[in-house]
Formats: C-alpha cells, structure tokens, sequence
C-alpha cells in the first residue's frame, strides 16, 4: 500500500534528522504537505472506483486521518476539505443506500463540531452531500426533501 510505504519514509526522514541532530522544521513541512495530498489521492481513487467495498476503505482512511491517535503517533495528516469531499462522493457506491446517507450525515457532523480539524463547515461538503442524495434517491420524491 503507497500510503505504508509513505509512513516508511516519513519514519525514516524524521529519525534521520534526529540522528543528525537537525531542529530544521522545512523537512517536516514538506512531508505533511505531500501526505495529505497523498491521502486526498488516495481518496479521489476510492471516489472514482467502480468496487462498492472502496467505500468503506474511503471511510476507514478518512476515520484514521480523523483519529488525534493515529495523527499524533504514526504522522497521520488531518483531513482537509476535499477529504471529506471525496469520502462523501465514494459513499455513492455502497449498496445499502440507507448506510451511506447516514455515513455522510455522520461525517458532516464531525466536520462541523470537531473543533481539533479547525475546518468548519464547507459548501464543497454539503454539495458532495447533494450529488450523493442525487444518487441514492434520484426520481424518488423523497430526494426534495432531503436537500432541503
């Protein structure tokens, strides 16, 4: 898995630095900008895949970047606004259509009240919402009023 093998190098780099005894904080910079890029990558994958088990893997990436453990311990990037953007789009290709709505309503909640994120709510979020309400009840009367 390219995100295992990113962790390696993350790993690697900082023991690195702290065998040479270098206080440099441009290295860390760098590497928590590719990373959450990777994930967000990671994620647009998920997104755009045809295999309905992506969205679940979508779900438990977005949860580990979510984990002030995960992020803490291993270097785990916080997500971003596309994260959640593109879990809430991969969440179209559960076959339990109940499931996903109230997986993206969860996460919606989490964007909003988890202060440690520091990203508040985003039209990107609840537009993805939208699409996904699209999917799952599109010609459905019941579509109207979820939207709103």
């Amino acid at each position: 898995d390219v995100l295992d093998k990113m962790h390696e190098v993350y790993r690697l780099s900082n023991s690195g630095h702290e065998r040479l005894g270098e206080a440099s904080a441009l290295p860390a910079v760098a590497t928590a900008d590719i990373r959450y890029n990777a994930y967000n990558l990671v994620l647009g994958l998920y997104r755009d895949s045809r295999n309905a088990d992506d969205s679940f893997k979508a779900l438990d990436l977005i949860e580990r970047m979510i984990d002030p453990r995960a992020s803490d311990s291993i270097g785990v990037p916080l997500p971003t606004i596309d994260s959640f953007v593109y879990t809430v789009l991969a969440l179209g290709k559960m076959q339990d259509s109940a499931k996903a709505i109230e997986e993206a309503e969860r996460l919606i909640d989490l964007l909003e009240v988890n202060e440690r994120l520091g990203l508040g709510a985003s039209v990107a979020v609840y537009n993805a919402y939208i699409t996904l309400l699209n999917k799952v009840y599109h010609g459905q009367e019941i579509l109207f009023d979820k939207a709103m």
